[in-house]
């Protein structure tokens, strides 16, 4: 139904705005520590966040929502 929808988008909004409060400046933090290093450790904020996007990929492989059987109105 439209507000079981509702709710999924609006906690999908809030979650993706958690991450961005703790991941931006987790980003920000490992970009000014390898600054000073050589030009190949200027791409790891970029395979920490491809790690992160790997790992929640995986999970959603696994992740089902089975909705066959449901009963709302009841």
């Amino acid at each position: 139904p439209d507000h079981s929808k509702a709710s999924f988008y609006a906690a999908a909004a809030i979650l993706e705005n958690i991450g961005h409060a703790f991941g931006d400046p987790m980003m920000q933090q490992i970009f000014a520590a390898v600054m000073g290093g050589p030009v190949f450790w200027l791409a790891t904020p970029f395979f920490f966040a491809g790690g992160l996007y790997m790992l929640a990929g995986i999970f959603i492989l696994f992740f089902r929502v089975d909705n066959l059987g449901a009963k709302i109105d009841e």
